[in-house]
């Protein structure tokens, strides 16, 4: 791993010299994390320090023949014990590479990247992204790969594609019909048809809403609308449904699918007060439905102090009320800075309706403490007690020792603005009001 980790920092370095002799800027960051924390190993209790690592690069503003505005990203992390308590680890959460072509009607993104929207949702995929801009404000997306398995993680499905068609009419409206099929070992894990949609009407009242439906069970996945209108400059009302069939967001290709709850709907109402500055305030109500049984609710309060930039205090309040428990839960969190130190402090308590173990209470105690030192160290320490009811008592005290290196090169002559002036002019007009991240986005 040590030598793994070397050789990412020089390809780091390598690439980070390419793209600037090619004229890109380019943004790269190393972030060393050095540990030590109690853990239970083999029955006995155990100091770990594992040394931790993050690489991150991005360029941007590359042209290449043809295509342009090239953008490259890459994200990796490893793992090493420096006591030999636990096992070496590795993962590339992104390398991706993505290009504009045909007067930036076409962009093309190939690699390891994060895909979402309509019936896609989510997805962390290896594999290519057409999105193609057409006339009169329309736009199509299609994308393809094999989902990716990270580390520690369990795999659902080993192929997958779908498509988005999407209308956006002006800048706050979009309108979209989507596909999306997942395959696993040969069997079809989910096939999904999907519509979303958001707008804004008469400035004040916004509606987002999607819905999805299971083409392999003929049943709606999962659907919600959420209206929201401004009352005046310090308060907006909002109100709430959805439904969720948990059996079906899972892949038909998994045992859990068998057991998980038909479905559940909930609708309720919300509140919010910004009048900016030193107080927010925000409470909703929502009813919980599940089939052959009583209604539930929760009620959610939250208000937030802001006596300074640097300083913030929030309370939050919760009572949830189900068929087969409930709880009423209460946390305190806040931080700030003092000089150069930073605080962190966060208290949360529960109380169980019917008890678990014979125990109604949890409750947990946080704090944090920051310090920068100097050559872009920092030296922060964490402290944990809490006892719930699957566990007497926790107690945890954790010291780290974080670096973080990075490099940022622009690359822009005196020409440089109105050329990005008249590309961005260009490119508004080519798409004709796409969409962002119509299919999905990369990031």
């Amino acid at each position: 791993m040590r030598g793994t980790c070397f050789s990412k920092t020089m390809t780091a370095a390598v690439f980070t010299a390419a793209m600037t002799a090619l004229g890109a800027n380019v943004d790269a960051s190393l972030t060393g994390l050095l540990q030590g924390r109690p853990a239970i190993m083999a029955g006995e209790a155990q100091t770990m320090v594992p040394f931790l690592a993050q690489v991150g690069l991005r360029a941007s503003d590359i042209s290449v023949g043809p295509v342009q505005d090239v953008r490259v990203g890459v994200g990796a992390w490893g793992r090493v014990s420096l006591n030999g308590g636990e096992q070496s680890a590795g993962d590339v959460d992104l390398a991706f590479v993505s290009g504009k072509l045909f007067d930036k009607r076409l962009t093309i993104t190939l690699g390891r990247q994060f895909r979402s929207g309509g019936a896609l949702r989510a997805l962390h995929l290896d594999g290519g992204n057409l999105d193609v801009t057409l006339p009169l404000r329309l736009g199509f997306s299609v994308f393809g790969g094999a989902p990716v398995i990270p580390r520690f993680a369990v795999a659902r499905g080993d192929a997958a594609w779908g498509a988005r068609l999407y209308w956006r009419p002006n800048f706050n409206s979009e309108v979209g019909v989507s596909y999306f099929e997942l395959m696993d070992h040969g069997y079809t894990g989910r096939r999904d048809l999907g519509v979303d949609g958001r707008t804004e009407l008469f400035r004040r009242l916004r509606v987002s809403g999607m819905a999805i439906v299971s083409a392999i069970e003929g049943r709606l996945a999962e659907a919600d609308i959420t209206p929201a209108y401004r009352l005046n400059g310090d308060f907006e009302l909002s109100a709430f449904f959805r439904h969720t069939s948990p059996d079906l967001l899972l892949p038909r290709t998994s045992i859990l699918s068998v057991f998980a709850q038909t479905n559940q709907n909930q609708g309720g109402l919300g509140l919010i007060w910004a009048p900016g500055g030193l107080v927010s305030a925000a409470i909703d109500a929502r009813l919980i439905s599940i089939p052959n049984d009583p209604l539930g609710y929760e009620l959610r309060g939250q208000a937030t102090l802001r006596p300074s930039p640097n300083t913030r205090a929030t309370l939050e309040a919760v009572r949830l009320s189900l068929p087969d428990n409930g709880y009423t839960r209460l946390r305190l969190a806040g931080g700030g800075t003092i000089g150069r130190l930073a605080l962190s402090l966060d208290l949360e308590g529960y109380l169980l309706d019917l008890p678990v173990n014979a125990v109604r209470q949890s409750y947990s105690a946080a704090a944090t403490a920051r310090l920068p030192l100097p050559l872009g160290f920092d030296a922060v320490v964490s402290g944990l007690f809490a006892t719930d009811p699957f566990y007497q008592t926790r107690f945890e005290v954790l010291a780290r020792l974080i670096y973080t290196f990075t490099i940022r090169t622009r690359t822009e002559s005196p020409e440089s603005p109105k050329k990005k002036d008249d590309d961005d002019e260009k490119d508004s007009e080519a798409r004709n009001g796409r969409p962002v991240r119509a299919a999905g986005g990369t990031t």
